[in-house]
């Protein structure tokens, strides 16, 4: 089965280097398959590679300028040379061959669907939006239903633009999409996720059951990987905090991580081990300082004054958010190596 991706999946890992991606490849070298790419997609990968990492090099910049105004020993700024046009034709070129993948084919948009993106921006027809919006998207169906009219396979297409491709509830294409590819030779299924697309191939492992897992991740090296990654993308815990402490000061500081494993799924890569897919709900214990006026400690509050302030004093409370942590590994000789943390939102 053909694959054929959005924009969306490809800016989750611009290299392409995630285990998810290592399995989704796996598939397509084993079945003989072809990676589809929309034009429009290519397009707009490349534009939001442009400004990822034009992003990361302004963030980089500004990390080491802060980092030199309050260091004393050593206050040197980072020198930091990217030249951006030479990766952005790096990664170009690594899109058409993606991971030496050689059977990678580009789908071109027709000037003839300009009419009908026209019609159904104005007439609000899926998958343009109810606001008439989704220009993109409406391109990317035109073009994945033109080219599903003149073959007689079957696709799969991978988005997680679920507003504009998924049916009520998430799963599966859109029954009025579904409706407009009924009679054509092909036939197309909807994915929202690598994830989800692997699941449905997933294998049955004689040694991999929920024993086995938790033996082989231990609660100490999850909290080792997870715990850095959360204390760097801290924004919603603050966003958290905002909301649950009154007269909040900014501060935040992720503690601890104790997490429980839902669910999880294998895929088999044959020669290249096992994909392991891991789903778990977590409690995260954070401080976040708060300024208190008056002497007494509300409920839940460390007793520990942190700074003394001209109108207060500023206080850490303890919150524990939930969330959830969506996490991959491989198995190669019944050992678990590579253990990413691919995503995590708050419950």
């Amino acid at each position: 089965m053909d694959i054929i991706l959005d924009t969306n999946i490809l800016r989750q890992d611009f290299a392409l280097r995630a285990n998810k991606f290592d399995a989704l490849f796996s598939y397509l070298r084993r079945t003989s398959s072809n990676l589809l790419i929309p034009d429009v997609v290519f397009r707009e990968a490349e534009s939001l590679f442009r400004r990822e990492l034009q992003s990361q090099v302004d963030k980089t910049r500004a990390a080491s300028e802060r980092l030199a105004r309050i260091a004393f020993i050593d206050s040197t700024k980072i020198s930091l040379h990217c030249d951006i046009e030479a990766e952005v034709r790096a990664y170009r070129e690594f899109l058409w061959c993606p991971r030496g993948f050689n059977r990678s084919y580009f789908l071109k948009a027709d000037p003839k669907f300009l009419d009908e993106t026209i019609d159904r921006l104005i007439y609000a027809k899926k998958p343009a939006s109810s606001a008439g919006k989704e220009f993109r998207d409406i391109v990317i169906w035109l073009t994945i239903k033109d080219y599903l009219a003149l073959h007689s396979e079957s696709y799969a297409f991978i988005s997680a633009n679920t507003r504009e491709f998924a049916a009520e509830g998430g799963s599966g294409l859109a029954v009025e999409l579904q409706t407009e590819i009924a009679e054509l030779p092909s036939k197309l299924f909807y994915f929202t996720s690598v994830e989800q697309f692997l699941k449905e191939k997933a294998s049955e492992v004689d040694f991999v059951d929920l024993d086995w897992v938790q033996s082989a991740i231990p609660d100490k090296v999850l909290a080792d990987l997870v715990l850095p990654e959360l204390r760097f993308q801290d924004s919603p815990f603050e966003a958290y905090a905002e909301k649950s402490v009154s007269s909040y000061t900014g501060y935040i500081s992720v503690q601890d991580v104790s997490a429980t494993l839902d669910d999880f799924f294998v895929y088999d890569m044959f020669d290249d081990g096992l994909y392991l897919n891991l789903t778990y709900s977590a409690d995260v214990e954070i401080e976040a300082g708060m300024q208190k006026f008056g002497a007494s400690a509300e409920a839940g509050m460390r007793e520990e004054r942190q700074q003394s302030l001209l109108d207060g004093i500023e206080w850490t409370k303890t919150l524990h958010p939930k969330v959830f942590l969506s996490m991959s590994a491989k198995i190669v000789d019944h050992k678990i190596v590579d253990l990413e943390l691919d995503d995590w939102e708050l419950a």
